[in-house]
């Protein structure tokens, strides 16, 4: 799960383009990044007696921001990995609204996609385009009938704009309850979650799909542990605190 990838701004989830250079380079030499659809194909398939072993990845992003379309795309392009691009599509009508939830300095940098860009993008077959809401809010403190307002106006402007349905769809900033997860099930094919390790045939959710964030500290000395799941403790320790600074009103993202 990656966010921004420029690296000029002290968000954690903004990697600096050095290191997500060398990250995709690694993983194309390893020839092991899917898209999102062929790996709910493999993974719906009742074969067990496939002897696959070798790990494979997805590769997701958040927010859309607009160095996905000038930095990554490019890269991900040049070294033929496919994608997937969570929308939220308000922070592409509000630029001046970035879809955080803490003020830091130089967020004037955090630039959303443009609609002509979005367009492009959903002509090229290694990008899937997903639902990240409208309004980007934490869906738990929305009722019924917002949600479903701010779900349907997402998923109405891609489908207007890019001329398609709408089938995936990430949780902002990874918070969800039960409400919400009955609601969005009966809506999308997939859904992403924030954190968490690997899937397999025998835990297969196609509507909790663990996600691995990279973060910005994450050299390629943590970054082959992070994706193998082998930092999923250390993870679950930060959505912790995050959780508990959150309940006291903290603005910690």
């Amino acid at each position: 799960m990656y966010h921004r990838v420029t690296g000029d701004t002290s968000l954690e989830l903004d990697l600096r383009y050095e290191h997500f250079y060398e990250q995709m380079s690694w993983l194309a030499t390893q020839d092991c990044v899917v898209s999102l659809d062929n790996a709910v194909e493999y993974l719906q398939q009742n074969d067990e007696a496939s002897t696959e072993r070798k790990p494979r990845f997805v590769l997701t992003f958040d927010d859309a921001y607009r160095d996905f379309h000038t930095r990554a795309f490019p890269l991900l392009r040049d070294l033929d990995l496919p994608a997937t691009l969570y929308v939220p599509t308000g922070f592409i009508d509000e630029p001046l609204r970035p879809p955080i939830s803490r003020r830091i300095a130089h967020a004037e940098r955090l630039q959303p996609i443009t609609w002509a860009m979005l367009e492009e993008l959903a002509a090229s077959p290694l990008i899937t385009l997903g639902s990240h809401t409208h309004t980007h809010a934490e869906l738990p403190s929305l009722g019924d009938q917002a949600l479903e307002e701010d779900l349907n106006r997402c998923d109405r402007l891609l489908e207007q704009r890019l001329g398609r349905p709408v089938d995936h769809f990430a949780y902002p900033r990874g918070v969800w309850d039960e409400r919400v997860e009955r609601i969005v099930r009966e809506r999308y094919r997939t859904v992403a979650l924030a954190g968490g390790g690997g899937v397999r045939r025998s835990n297969f959710d196609p509507c909790r799909l663990p996600r691995v964030p990279v973060l910005r500290s994450d050299e390629m000395r943590w970054f082959k542990p992070r994706i193998e799941g082998r930092l999923i403790y250390e993870e679950q320790m930060v959505r912790s605190i995050k959780s508990l600074l959150r309940r006291h009103g903290s603005g910690y993202s």
